[in-house]
């Protein structure tokens, strides 16, 4: 079925198994409330897309780029979550609420948060 095209199918409650989608586009799709197991989507690209309270799990990203996120009034939830090495370049982390984290070496516009929350515990004692 290589080199197929498909238009205005209607696959509801559809079951793939063992299917090779390599170098497919997909453009115009409701997957509204579909699951996937065990995905390889290397080097897969996302544009325009409703990520809208999606669950993402057991996961394993490296070298990933986001890029013009927007929230729609809901807060999002990141929990877990192995970000070391990461960086956010021009973000609103407005209301940000980081808790029981590790953050040897994070650091907002080059100073170090943990020496701020160090000198704050300090000064409170």
């Amino acid at each position: 079925m290589g080199e197929s095209n498909f238009d205005d199918i209607d696959l509801y409650k559809t079951r793939f198994v063992n299917i090779n989608l390599e170098s497919s586009k997909f453009d115009d799709i409701n997957m509204s409330k579909a699951f996937f197991h065990n995905i390889n989507m290397h080097l897969a690209k996302f544009n325009e897309i409703g990520l809208w309270e999606i669950e993402v799990g057991q996961c394993e990203m490296g070298g990933a780029y986001f890029h013009d996120i927007k929230s729609d009034g809901k807060s999002n939830r990141f929990e877990n979550v192995e970000l070391n090495g990461t960086s956010f370049l021009n973000c609103n982390l407005s209301n940000v609420d980081i808790k029981d984290c590790d953050i040897k070496g994070l650091k907002i516009n080059g100073v170090s948060i943990e020496e701020l929350l160090e000198q704050y515990q300090g000064s409170k004692e």
